[in-house]
């Protein structure tokens, strides 16, 4: 239905902002870890959340 559909929009959009905020906090730090791993971090980070399974309005996997 729509509303199931507007709340896994919604939680894409916050995965998206919470993983916006992550690249923002690594590319801030001046760590010891090179950039190449961050970057590298990023991307698998990215990949793992786009696997996440879809979670429905109550937080229940589907």
């Amino acid at each position: 239905s729509k509303r199931i559909l507007d709340e896994e929009t919604k939680e894409r959009a916050i995965v998206a902002k919470e993983l916006g905020e992550v690249k923002e906090k690594l590319a801030e730090e001046d760590t010891t870890i090179t950039h190449e791993k961050d970057s590298n971090s990023i991307v698998h980070l990215s990949a793992a959340l786009a696997n996440v399974p879809q979670l429905n309005s109550e937080g229940k996997l589907k």
